[in-house]
């Protein structure tokens, strides 16, 4: 299968990529339940029963900002993301792949908004399965995803304490992305020739 474009494909994940997700929804859960000190540090790969039990909330509780009005339209950005990504979609199709969270009915909107504010005018998919998506690499910061796609596109791991787990490739900033990405373009180039 042959994309339209002769660039290659990359999808790249929102939240805990280009997005900072992790640390307002701390702040906003600690602003709802004071005196709980939720931290997310706690976190390996995902939030468990054990955290709910330290934390003495419950599952419902800890997603209560995914249903607030602008909680995802108003997350910061990761940081270096804008200026390497905009690099990036100069020598890649990129299309920003992302969930819909836990039935909020404002999650799908506006993240939507995000990347119009953020990227302009922006492809973005949302899927719960990234897999589906046909590319030839994957920016994200989940293993689950990571290993799902890794037998169809290369996995690029976004380092977060969560995905300390992930044997594979993987980069702690937006600047390795770009130069790896940027590596690779050439070799592209070098072996169309």
């Amino acid at each position: 299968m042959e994309f339209a474009s002769k660039k290659k494909r990359i999808l790249v994940d929102m939240d805990g990529c280009l997005v900072f997700l992790h640390g307002p929804w701390q702040n906003r859960l600690n602003e709802l339940y004071p005196g709980k000190n939720i931290d997310f540090s706690l976190i390996k790969e995902s939030i468990t029963d054990e955290c709910y039990e330290l934390w003495g909330i419950t599952e419902d509780q800890c997603t209560i900002p995914f249903y607030e009005q602008g909680f995802w339209e108003n997350l910061p950005v990761q940081d270096d993301a804008l200026d390497y990504f905009h690099k990036i979609t100069k020598m890649y199709d990129v299309v920003i792949t992302t969930k819909a969270h836990f039935n909020s009915p404002y999650c799908a909107y506006e993240k939507y908004l995000w990347v119009q504010k953020h990227l302009g005018k922006q492809e973005i998919i949302m899927t719960k399965q990234k897999s589906y998506v046909h590319a030839n690499y994957i920016i994200d910061d989940m293993i689950e995803n990571l290993e799902m796609c890794s037998t169809f596109m290369t996995p690029i791991c976004y380092t977060q304490k969560w995905n300390q787990n992930w044997k594979g490739f993987r980069v702690f900033n937006w600047k390795q992305i770009y130069d790896f990405l940027l590596e690779e373009f050439h070799k592209t180039k070098v072996l169309s020739i």
